[in-house]
């Protein structure tokens, strides 16, 4: 591969340009993006190089031809995968949202911090398994943290609470179907919720002259609808719930952690 000039909004040094080679591992996540049905304007902008560079990469692919096409399978409602899909809805509500492609596909994507590198593969693993597609991840600049990313033409299918504007400003519920398998799921679910939305700590509290600490869980979120989905959820497996604020829900009582801690845990 040729050698190119990088512009200054990618520089890796203090000169005002600098002269490098991609690395395999850029030239991999361009691909696999473009896998996925992204443009190579839009993979240029996702992995920074140039488009044409992009373009030159996918013409050179082993058993690239020009000719080749996409089958577009029909959504398969009753194919899905049921545990990574009731992960991937409680992730989905927490902190993911879909966005319409060029080409008239979803792009849906979830951010998290970069401390929880198992977060990201579970929910890149979690967005494969339902879709089928390959996942992307990149680090997102001035910011500690990572997007995941799969672009399908059924995720609007598949997480019907999709809409206009943010999930806090419209009514979220989940179809019957969706609760045939969170009920099936719960804890997977739940697990889902609080790794995007929610963390598991130390709870220190000052009580007649004594620091008292004792673990508990937490998840906020700014849509009642979604907060009323996690404590409903957590009902069904007997984790008792207290509200915290307008935007928290509180789990302290010991066996509720210990029950939630049997699906969720610590992030990691």
């Amino acid at each position: 591969m040729r050698e190119v000039i990088v512009p200054s909004l990618f520089r890796r040094s203090f000169c005002e340009h600098v002269f490098v080679r991609w690395s395999q591992d850029i030239k991999h996540d361009a691909l696999a993006a473009h896998e996925s049905g992204l443009s190579h304007q839009k993979v240029a902008e996702l992995v920074g190089v140039p488009p044409a560079t992009v373009g030159y990469w996918v013409r050179h692919e082993e058993g690239y031809s020009p000719r080749r096409t996409t089958i577009r399978l029909p959504f398969d409602r009753d194919g899905i995968p049921c545990a990574p899909y009731a992960y991937l809805l409680g992730s989905y509500l927490g902190d993911g949202f879909i966005s319409r492609q060029t080409s008239g596909s979803w792009l849906l994507r979830i951010i998290s911090d970069s401390a929880y590198p198992g977060v990201l593969d579970e929910f890149a693993a979690a967005m494969e398994a339902v879709s089928g597609g390959t996942a992307w991840r990149r680090k997102k600049r001035d910011a500690n943290c990572f997007e995941i990313g799969l672009t399908w033409w059924h995720w609007t299918l598949a997480l019907p609470q999709h809409g206009p504007g943010r999930k806090h400003t419209r009514k979220i519920e989940l179809e019957p179907w969706q609760w045939d398998i969170v009920r099936a799921h719960t804890g997977l679910f739940l697990r889902g919720l609080i790794h995007s939305d929610g963390w598991r700590g130390l709870n220190r509290v000052l009580s007649k002259g004594k620091w008292y600490a004792y673990p508990r869980y937490q998840f906020s979120n700014r849509s009642g609808d979604i907060k009323k989905l996690f404590c409903d959820a957590c009902d069904l497996i007997d984790v008792e719930w207290r509200l915290w604020g307008r935007y928290h829900v509180s789990i302290a009582r010991k066996d509720s952690v210990a029950k939630l801690d049997e699906f969720v845990g610590l992030k990691y």
